[in-house]
């Protein structure tokens, strides 16, 4: 299992006669994107479908143009613009060329 995906919780109490060693293994994880999108609201909280369904990661997110969003499916213009405004200042960005 990825690293990212897993968390682990260390239970400080112990029961008697409990063959628990304290930890817990849970597979619930941070979704960046999915919080990200889901503080903007309106749309753009579906726009996380699409993105997953083209692979695009969290690291990339600068890399998109409002075309993009467009394309996604974000119709608002308002959204679009609040959504790049967003992802303009994310840290952890792969950085983009134009050709």
């Amino acid at each position: 299992m990825n690293e990212a995906l897993r968390s682990v919780n260390v239970d400080d109490t112990h029961d008697s006669g409990d063959e628990d060693n304290g930890f817990t293994l849970t597979t619930d994880f941070f979704d960046p994107i999915a919080a990200l999108l889901s503080s903007i609201g309106g749309e753009a909280e579906n726009l996380t479908e699409e993105l997953r369904k083209y692979g695009i990661k969290y690291e990339h997110l600068s890399g998109l143009v409002d075309e993009d969003l467009t394309i996604l499916g974000l119709k608002n213009t308002k959204i679009r613009e609040e959504v790049l405004a967003e992802i303009s200042c994310l840290p952890n960005q792969v950085e983009h060329y134009e050709m």
